[in-house]
């Protein structure tokens, strides 16, 4: 079976019930189009046949299209319903993707024997709120064993097994007040509340609840209503809703100092994703409304995390942080694609390190694997082994000055070839043509004979400009040491509001976008200090008058130390 076949067969098994429909129009002639058509005005009524023939019409115009671009109609499925992975096809595949590259130069040894993260059964610590009760026995060390009788025992490491208990998702407790009434003046005596009943309708744990239900779970408002109605509690989603306004006006002051904080990053990650509100706050309907996402590497390793729903996109968000970026500080990196809605306003004056996205550079090539499998193989795999090369470095912990000596020896080669290679196959006059720095190296002959094979215009053309087009960018790690390779950890961070849009379809008002990226902000950002958000959300509201004194204390990295000093003035 041939590599064209295997790819059919495996289109086919995704798609079947398109695959058989589109196999079957692919294999009709135009002649047998236009016959059919003649068939359909004949045998139809007039408005039948004008949907038919409108339909037919769309689909033989398609038809065309794609094969004036080599395509065929399974790998339309393939652009319309999505691939479930990237990976290369097994074929495709080699048994070691970095190749020569795997040298041990600067200590970077793979351990083989190490088991893969997230691998295996959970240790007991997994569990952060687990309570450890210690058990003990009868028996000591040197004591007689009471198997056999003639030998001590000692006592070894001990051995545990977990216990898991359920209880409601809240807790209602109604207090019924005795009360007295004068016969003469009517005044009305009420037993008073219990001290440990508080004064809030609504405690400060409940109002950390329900955020870290709806935004770590992506569970919307009316799904919570249902859920916490099983437990026999009636919340409707409006009093929810009131709920998540309140602990977000508690948790504002975070919010914005962690805005001033991030124009301190050294990197800055920035993506945008579409989000649907039916009303602004002056009462217009808006029009594309975007939430931009943002992620803030600082200068200590600590990361932030930031979502802001507004009608620019991440562009504009971005700058709005650099406004406020001091002056003595280095140039930041910034990390986006290539999109024209992440470039910076004017308004920023700073210079700005642009770093572009590699796995965005790769999907380019991705698209036409199957138009041009051996010439898109060889650049996957080649851009595999940089992944590799950062992969291995981040495993050792290696300091950033190694690491950017590391891909300059190792990686910058690689993309300067895939350069060399787009420049070539893209220019018909390429050998009397000047090349670009770095390239003047004589080309190989296989690369030789290809010299201008590919049309510009194509889709691998177009992969390909895009690659050269935005080399500066996609190459800035190997010139800086604390550029990224990929903005994935962004595109993470996304798929936490696309979970909402998914699960909630949209936002009521403006209003309502901002409360949901105030907590979601902090709470994304919690879980990459791998801080418990229940128990953060908990903190802010039971301290609210000092957060909005000092929120530089209650920061997802260092509440914990603030709490403890709480404490310990108190006792």
């Amino acid at each position: 079976m041939g590599k064209a076949s295997r790819r059919r067969k495996r289109y086919v098994k995704a798609f079947p019930e398109q695959a058989t429909a589109a196999a079957l129009f692919d294999s009709v002639g135009f002649e047998k189009l236009s016959q059919l058509k003649e068939e359909i005005r004949a045998s139809m009524p007039t408005e039948s046949a004008e949907i038919a023939l409108a339909a037919l019409e769309i689909a033989s115009t398609t038809k065309a299209a794609f094969e004036n671009k080599e395509q065929d109609l399974l790998v339309m499925l393939r652009d319309f319903f999505g691939e479930k992975t990237e990976h290369l096809p097994e074929e495709h595949k080699a048994e070691n993707p970095a190749g020569d590259f795997l040298e041990t130069e600067h200590n970077l040894v793979k351990d083989k024997g190490k088991k893969k993260p997230g691998h295996g059964p959970n240790p007991p610590t997994v569990h952060k709120n687990s309570e450890t009760v210690f058990v003990e026995d009868e028996l000591k060390s040197k004591d007689i064993c009471p198997e056999c009788k003639k030998s001590s025992i000692r006592e070894i490491d001990p051995s545990s097994e977990q216990r898991f208990t359920a209880q409601s998702a809240l807790k209602v407790v109604i207090y019924v007040k005795k009360r007295h009434q004068c016969n003469g003046c009517r005044k009305v005596f009420c037993a008073p509340m219990p001290s440990e009943a508080g004064t809030e309708k609504y405690d400060d744990s409940v109002h950390a609840l329900i955020p870290t239900l709806h935004l770590k779970g992506g569970v919307p408002l009316y799904r919570l209503q249902g859920l916490f109605s099983g437990f026999g509690v009636n919340l409707s989603d409006s009093t929810l809703f009131e709920i998540m306004e309140r602990m977000a006006d508690r948790a504002w002051p975070v919010f914005n100092y962690l805005m001033g904080l991030a124009s301190e990053a050294k990197v800055l990650y920035a993506d945008d994703t579409r989000m649907k509100v039916l009303m602004q706050n002056s009462g217009k309907k808006p029009v594309n409304m975007h939430t931009s996402v943002l992620l803030a590497e600082l200068l200590d390793q600590n990361r932030i995390a930031l979502f802001i729903t507004d009608e620019k996109q991440a562009g504009h968000a971005v700058s709005r942080i650099l406004l406020k970026r001091p002056e003595e500080l280095p140039s930041p990196v910034l990390m986006a694609d290539a999109l024209a809605g992440n470039n910076l306003d004017s308004s920023v004056k700073i210079f700005v390190e642009e770093a572009r996205c590699l796995v965005h550079a790769r999907r380019q090539f991705y698209r036409v694997l199957e138009q041009h499998p051996d010439l898109v193989t060889l650049i996957i795999k080649r851009l595999a082994r940089v992944w590799h090369h950062d992969a291995l470095l981040k495993e050792q912990g290696v300091a950033p000055e190694t690491r950017l000596l590391f891909h300059k020896e190792r990686s910058l080669p690689i993309l300067e070839r895939i350069r060399k290679l787009c420049f070539l196959y893209l220019n018909e006059k390429a050998k009397n043509k000047k090349q670009p720095p770095g390239l003047n190296d004589p080309p190989r002959k296989r690369e030789n004979s290809r010299i201008g094979t590919v049309e510009p215009n194509s889709s691998l053309g177009k992969a390909m400009k895009y690659f050269l087009r935005h080399y500066e960018g996609l190459s800035l790690f190997t010139r800086h040491k604390d550029a990224p390779l990929d903005n994935n950890a962004d595109e993470r961070a996304v798929k936490k509001k696309v979970l909402i849009r998914k699960n909630s379809l949209f936002h009521a008002t403006e209003h309502g976008a901002m409360v949901s990226d105030i907590l979601l902000s902090l709470s994304y950002t919690c879980e990459l200090c791998e801080a418990d958000v229940f128990e953060y959300f908990t903190i802010l509201s039971l301290h609210r008058k000092a957060v909005l004194q000092n929120p530089e204390l209650f920061l997802p990295w260092n509440y914990k130390t603030t709490v403890e000093k709480i404490q310990a003035n108190a006792k």
